[in-house]
């Protein structure tokens, strides 16, 4: 594995990880913000959403930028919308939240997944299975 790869199999790593680490919390989710188990569901639901919709225009955005500038971006990002969810004292902000994070999560991602096409050359089934 070349070194370069390594600090980017990391970024994705947690960038993925706040999106799995609160499924222990949603009791407590659930019971401070006083919602249905529906609205739990389209609070899960959101960010699979945002990553469908936004998978084109973030694949877009990989090949036109620079794509260090946009792994910052989607950690500052990522950081933003855990800030959002740590202080949400609402469910629309809850949304917003975790719609800010899968927005960022996605464009991380599809940005990562293009960097080791790029640099992957005849590895390119190890390196995409590592992601």
């Amino acid at each position: 594995m070349k070194k370069e790869v390594l600090p980017l199999y990391l970024f994705s790593f947690f960038m993925i990880l706040p999106l799995h680490a609160l499924f222990p919390l949603l009791p407590l989710i659930r019971n401070d913000f006083n919602a249905s188990y529906s609205q739990i569901s389209i609070f899960l639901a959101s960010l699979g959403l945002v990553r469908l919709l936004l998978a084109y225009p973030s694949g877009y955005l990989a090949d036109r930028f620079n794509q260090k500038k946009i792994l910052f971006a989607s950690g500052c990002l990522c950081i933003c919308g855990i800030c959002f969810m740590s202080f949400a004292h609402t469910y629309v902000m809850l949304i917003f939240s975790r719609v800010l994070i899968g927005f960022s999560s996605i464009l991380c991602n599809i940005t990562i997944l293009s960097i080791l096409a790029q640099i992957a050359g005849q590895r390119k089934g190890a390196m995409m299975s590592m992601n």
